[in-house]
């Protein structure tokens, strides 16, 4: 009798005891015990199903989640096998006729049974027969298991609340290990990819999943920073570079808290920050470029790439009002909104020009790390700081545009007739309306307001131009500041201003003395003519210059795919 009891606890059939009844027994058994043989077989039950239940999501590898396996592993060690143990310990107590569970003449008692075994299990295996069956009923997401078991934490029963935050810490452990895959290596598993918050569409695109993230242990910060970090480690490495120096789910402590989640994410985005972003990029020959972008009003922070020199990713708020006024001594305040705005006047007219500009500079970056054009900008920069870099480029190339539409309009000159004088005019007003912009935006952001008396002056002077001296002195200026102007940060201002300065000088003269005259085949050759040579061949020694120095640095850059 003894042994039909233990058998059926462990899960086994029986042909003598079902909970519907005890065929063949009941003259044997007083109906006072029936009652606790009733319990006995229910427990068995329940045991019988959770083992099936075990069984079936074992052997269905791609059917259930990762979570649910490891929820599952937890069930059988904390549940089904220590159970068995139990029944193993209370069969070795009764060969050893343990008086505490041995009577006299040898008699065990079924009250003592259902006292040592039933009592102690029936509460938690209920609870589990509900859980595996929501587990069984579908393809349940981390998400969805997580607040479960969050919700049944609280039921007031210990055993319960014990086994609960055993099977939250199982659960979170392999979430948290399928993280630690998407910040380290860029890779999402394909047992796993339906039931991460990060997306791949069939193109490639990135997107986050906010119905499948874990809302109880992760943050909006959390989950932002995940996705930028998985997302650049995966662009630069193609999801194949393998991070030894931190691993996620072995710093983790559990239960994880999501105060502690947001700290480990951005500790290991110091982690890749340090070691994958500076293996993978040139950081030495880009640094020299980058010392010049940040040196422009457009970037917001202008000290992000100091990370680089010191490990840190903190900026303060103030850094930019800081590194202005280190920069800019007559830096005067200016609302962001202010910069926004003329940035995206800038970016409106780049994009509205057709140009490609910015796709073929980052070409020589771009094809060496085989990368998108939103490579890691954003592990550098938060999404303001990026969008504003992005900005900058646009600006960049804008002006570099404009100066080749400008060289491109001057060696035509000659050739003007009446159906290409229109086009020529077209481009010239173009350039000056980008001028007259960028003239703008530096006055009333950079630049202080009695400055304006210097451009006015060097207007008022350009009515009486010499051109021997004009072209003399613009080009020892292109000259003498182009030496520093890619080494010396200090003095960038300086050049900045000036620069400005002989642009829109330039530019005015360039309107106010419009070709007109060359149409008049008799006429001689004007102040008009003259002037514009001079102007023409400013442009080619200024672009000479230009170019000079520019492809010290960029030969730099050419050779990472050479």
């Amino acid at each position: 009798m003894l042994h039909e009891v233990l058998v059926v606890l462990s899960g086994q059939r029986s042909s003598l005891m079902t909970r519907e009844g005890h065929k063949g027994l009941e003259p044997y058994v007083h109906k006072s015990e029936q009652a606790l043989l009733r319990r006995v077989c229910v427990l068995g039950e329940m045991n019988r199903k959770v083992q099936q239940a075990i069984e079936e999501v074992n052997e269905h590898l791609t059917r259930y989640t990762t979570t649910t396996h490891a929820c599952m592993k937890c069930i059988e060690e904390r549940v089904t096998r220590a159970f068995g143990l139990d029944l193993v310990e209370l069969e070795k107590r009764v060969l050893r006729r343990d008086p505490a569970v041995v009577a006299g003449d040898n008699m065990v008692s079924l009250s003592m049974v259902v006292g040592e075994v039933s009592i102690k299990w029936e509460r938690l295996f209920k609870y589990v027969v509900g859980l595996v069956e929501f587990l069984r009923s579908g393809k349940r997401t981390t998400s969805e298991l997580h607040e479960r078991l969050a919700k049944d934490n609280i039921t007031g029963y210990a055993d319960v609340k014990d086994l609960t935050q055993e099977l939250m810490v199982a659960v979170e452990r392999s979430w948290v290990y399928q993280l630690n895959n998407w910040l380290g290596y860029g890779k999402i598993s394909k047992l796993n990819k339906e039931d991460f918050f990060i997306k791949v569409s069939s193109r490639g695109e990135f997107s986050v999943n906010q119905e499948l993230v874990p809302t109880r242990i992760m943050n909006k910060k959390a989950v932002d920073d995940a996705f930028l970090i998985g997302k650049s480690v995966h662009l630069m490495t193609n999801g194949g570079k393998k991070l030894q120096q931190h691993q996620l789910h072995v710093s983790m402590e559990y239960p994880v808290e999501p105060s502690f989640l947001e700290r480990a994410i951005c500790s290991m985005k110091d982690v890749i920050y340090g070691t994958i972003i500076k293996e993978s990029l040139p950081i030495e020959r880009l640094r020299l470029f980058f010392q010049i972008l940040r040196s422009f009003p457009l970037l917001e922070s202008v000290d992000f790439m100091d990370g680089f020199e010191d490990d840190e990713l903190g900026r303060s708020e103030d850094a930019l009002a800081h590194s202005l006024a280190c920069y800019l001594e007559d830096s005067t305040d200016i609302d962001k909104n202010e910069r926004y705005a003329f940035a995206r006047s800038i970016f409106s007219l780049t994009k509205a020009s057709g140009g490609d500009e910015f796709s073929d500079f980052v070409l020589n970056i771009h094809t060496q790390l085989n990368v998108e054009l939103d490579w890691p900008y954003n592990i550098l920069l938060n999404p303001v700081e990026a969008n504003t870099y992005s900005f900058l480029f646009h600006y960049l190339f804008a002006l570099s545009k404009t100066r080749r539409q400008l060289i491109y309009a001057w060696k035509h000159t000659k050739q003007l007739d009446h159906d290409t004088h229109g086009d020529l005019m077209h481009t010239l007003f173009r350039a000056k309306l980008f001028l007259d912009e960028i003239w703008s935006y530096t006055q009333n952001s950079i630049i202080s307001h009695n400055f304006e008396l210097k451009i006015m002056s060097h207007l008022d002077a350009s009515k009486n131009l010499i051109i021997d001296d004009l072209l003399k002195r613009q080009t020892d200026f292109l000259e003498s500041t182009c030496q520093g102007l890619f080494v010396d940060n200090s003095e960038f201002r300086k050049v900045c201003r000036h620069l400005l300065v002989n642009s829109t000088v330039l530019a005015e003269t360039i309107i106010s003395r419009r070709p007109h005259l060359l149409a008049k085949k008799e006429t001689t050759i004007s102040d008009t003519v003259q002037t514009m040579r001079a102007l023409h061949n400013l442009m080619e020694n200024s672009d000479q210059i230009y170019s000079d120095k520019l492809n010290t640095l960029l030969l730099q850059l050419e050779a990472i795919v050479t």
